[in-house]
């Protein structure tokens, strides 16, 4: 396996519709590690460019460095385990702001789905390094609420528990008309078929030299067929 310099858990869709409109939105394929053409849209490179190296996904543990005790093959082994002990669940996904960023968030809350970024959240915890000081600064901790700094301090991140949010970032924050056109944009060209999906893996993600990440792994919940796609 690559060594890479952080790792994190992600959902991301299976091959399909929904995964070829994030990869050609964002202009990064994740699961073949490689830049594919993005959609002809004005802004959209630029309102990109920062989302564009993690690929089309949502967050479940962000990116963390391994801490020197533990190997990437101990993570492969974790997430199996975690996996086989959740279901497979669905959700209807629906284009809409998280902030200023435009996103695709479920349209009602899914108490499988907080059980399961819970989970990812404190499996991994265990393999995650001490937080660099860039890495808080990088969080803007004046602008956290308090139970948000505590978050980060104790996780690694401000946005878990009950500051999770299920997203699937378009675009970095934007206003005005250039969020109107790219809302609209979005609504072109994803196709409405795609917004019921079925969380039945989650993914264990490497962020490589260049910054970009790839996929390492999918696992399967339990609920569908076998415990790894390998």
């Amino acid at each position: 396996m690559p060594t890479y310099q952080r790792y994190a858990i992600f959902y991301t869709p299976p091959p399909g519709d929904l995964a070829d409109f994030g990869a050609h939105w964002l202009g990064w394929d994740l699961r073949s590690g490689t830049h594919v053409e993005q959609y002809d849209i004005p802004s959209l490179a630029l309102a990109t460019q920062a989302a564009q190296k993690y690929g089309f996904h949502a967050t479940l543990k962000a990116p963390f460095n391994l801490v020197e005790s533990a190997s990437a093959a101990d993570l492969l082994d974790a997430a199996s385990v975690l996996a086989s002990r959740h279901c497979a669940f669905e959700i209807s996904l629906q284009l809409a702001p998280l902030g200023r960023i435009l996103a695709l968030r479920p349209t009602t809350k899914s108490t499988p789905l907080n059980a399961l970024a819970d989970a990812c959240v404190k499996t991994f915890d265990r393999f995650r390094g001490p937080l660099l000081s860039k890495d808080i600064a990088r969080r803007n901790p004046h602008r956290l609420s308090k139970r948000q700094r505590e978050y980060l301090t104790d996780w690694g991140y401000p946005h878990v528990f009950q500051e999770f949010q299920f997203h699937m970032t378009l675009t970095r924050p934007v206003d005005g008309i250039t969020a109107t056109n790219l809302r609209t944009a979005a609504q072109k060209h994803l196709p409405q078929s795609a917004l019921n999906i079925s969380i039945d893996r989650i993914t264990l993600v490497g962020e490589r030299e260049d910054r970009h990440f790839d996929t390492i792994s999918d696992f399967k919940l339990a609920s569908s067929y076998g415990a790894s796609l390998g």
